[in-house]
């Protein structure tokens, strides 16, 4: 039986790296926003801390594909 969770674990990874990509490109887009120079100090924080909580969340997924494997 630990074979077939390591084979369903395994199948689950290409989707892992899908959700990173997609969190990847969800930050581009906010790191393109942040670059605009007339920004309030407050959009720039809050840019910072959108990317922050993405990148968590890629941390967190990186995890789970090297546990997986």
């Amino acid at each position: 039986m630990a074979d077939n969770d390591d084979i369903e674990e395994s199948a689950n990874i290409p989707a892992l790296f899908a959700e990173i990509t997609a969190l990847l490109e969800d930050a581009h887009e906010i790191a393109v926003r942040g670059q605009k120079s007339k920004l309030a100090r407050t959009d720039y924080l809050s840019a910072v801390g959108e990317l922050r909580e993405m990148l968590d969340q890629i941390v967190s997924i990186s995890e789970s594909i090297r546990t997986a494997l």
